[in-house]
């Protein structure tokens, strides 16, 4: 908890230890104990790089909130830290009903023992907390609340849901053997178990998987294709094409992913700081994960697209690895641009149509 996250150089350092001494292990981003799954964590994340913005949100919903608080043992319940709780969680999890809301919270107060505890139970400090819960998310007992909060949370998830895509591919590339936990092959919004373990909707996946497999067969322009499920990214497909595709690389080329050196790539220009990219190498094959991150700091709005949102950054790739390249998800062919010290690919290109991309060397 001291350290507020690692630096880009950090992450490829470990990457690159990792396949040395462990390259089977998993990789794991949702299992049946996570407090929280993996797209909410994304969602989370976001509010780490818009502070101020955050710290003003908060400020108002406890002042829009505070009728609903219960005064226990002389204290109005909920105190500011579960207070903050709550709203952290509505952001990561919205919609959310307020049913499964008061059960997280009554468990996380429960589990901090505080105020309480399973064992030790402080029943009117939970029947305070159980109230508070259910009265922020009723439309009739909090408007105000409610109509400030939802545009703000669906600009959040907006930024959130490119964090949520990078870390799947990442997930698939990197070293490791990638697993994806019941139902996060969609958006899961899940919290800490029993939340993780309600039902899934298996045949909801299975539609949508095959509805997709029989698109991508009969798609003449696989572009046109991911640029859609980036407009409609809301119901899940844009994650579960992905995975589909993200895996057919995986089972082409088992033997890169499994014993391929890892090399991380360095992005230059005026967004670099916003991209992380690696390439796996060995064999005589090769392929380019390229990844956005901290998008939200340039805005919670907008597509990080094309050549208009990355200007001039680029890859800076060695001269081994220079040449004609195919991206996995939209069947662009990009060739690299010959530079003093190597090679360069416009980030722009990489990503034209589809928010992240794993690259394919073609054979010359």
């Amino acid at each position: 908890p001291a350290r507020f996250g690692v630096s880009l150089a950090e992450f490829h350092s470990e990457m690159t230890a990792r396949q040395r001494r462990s390259p089977h292990a998993l990789s794991a981003t949702s299992t049946h104990d996570t407090k929280r799954s993996e797209d909410v964590r994304a969602r989370i994340n976001v509010l780490s790089e818009i502070p101020a913005e955050w710290r003003a949100r908060v400020i108002a919903w406890q002042r829009l909130n505070r009728k609903q608080r219960t005064t226990v043992d002389g204290r109005p319940t909920p105190g500011p830290n579960t207070e903050y709780l709550l709203y952290q969680t509505l952001v990561g999890a919205w919609p959310i009903d307020g049913e499964r809301l008061r059960n997280y919270m009554l468990k996380a107060v429960r589990e901090a023992k505080s105020h309480t505890s399973w064992v030790n139970p402080n029943v009117r400090y939970d029947e305070a907390i159980a109230r508070f819960a259910e009265a922020v998310v009723d439309p009739e007992r909090s408007p105000r609340f409610l109509e400030d909060f939802v545009p703000f949370q669906a600009r959040v998830a907006h930024a959130a849901a490119f964090t949520s895509l990078a870390q799947t591919l990442i997930k698939l590339t990197a070293p490791g053997v990638p697993d994806f936990y019941q139902g996060c092959e969609l958006w899961d919004l899940s919290l800490v178990d029993p939340d993780n373990r309600r039902p899934v909707d298996w045949g909801l996946r299975r539609r949508l998987l095959d509805e997709l497999a029989a698109t991508v067969a009969a798609a003449g322009d696989r572009a046109a294709l991911a640029h859609e499920l980036v407009k409609t990214k809301e119901d899940g497909r844009i994650k579960l094409y992905l995975i589909r595709e993200g895996l057919t690389v995986r089972r082409e080329l088992r033997a890169l992913f499994e014993r391929g050196d890892y090399r991380p790539v360095e992005a230059r220009g005026p967004w670099a700081e916003h991209l992380c990219a690696f390439a796996r190498v060995g064999g005589g094959e090769a392929a380019l994960t390229v990844v956005p991150r901290l998008l939200a700091r340039r805005g919670l709005d907008g597509l990080p697209l094309g050549a208009a949102y990355w200007g001039d950054t680029r890859l800076a790739l060695p001269t081994d690895l220079g040449g004609a390249w195919r991206n996995a998800f939209t069947g662009d062919r990009l060739t690299t641009e010959p530079a003093e010290d190597g090679a360069v690919l416009p980030a722009g290109a990489a990503l034209a149509a589809f928010p992240v991309a794993l690259l394919v060397r073609e054979a010359a």
